[in-house]
């Protein structure tokens, strides 16, 4: 469903992603970047997105170091 989403609906996906994100390291101190990488691991087997696709996707949604 993710991929779907992710397909057709990338701004929202993106914003839902984040949400995700901040929702696992508010309650269980999950840092986002393994949030991600665990997401971006789910979608490989089964996904219509390429490899090259996801590469791109889950790095943009990558935190970045400047911001608090």
């Amino acid at each position: 469903m993710l991929d779907w989403y992710i397909r057709h609906h990338p701004s929202s996906a993106h914003w839902c992603i984040g949400e995700i994100m901040r929702e696992a390291r508010d309650r269980w101190n999950i840092p986002p970047e393994e949030t991600i990488r665990t997401l971006r691991t789910a979608l490989s087997p089964d996904g219509e997105l390429s490899k090259e696709a996801r590469t791109t996707y889950f790095t943009l949604l990558a935190p970045r170091d400047d911001i608090d």
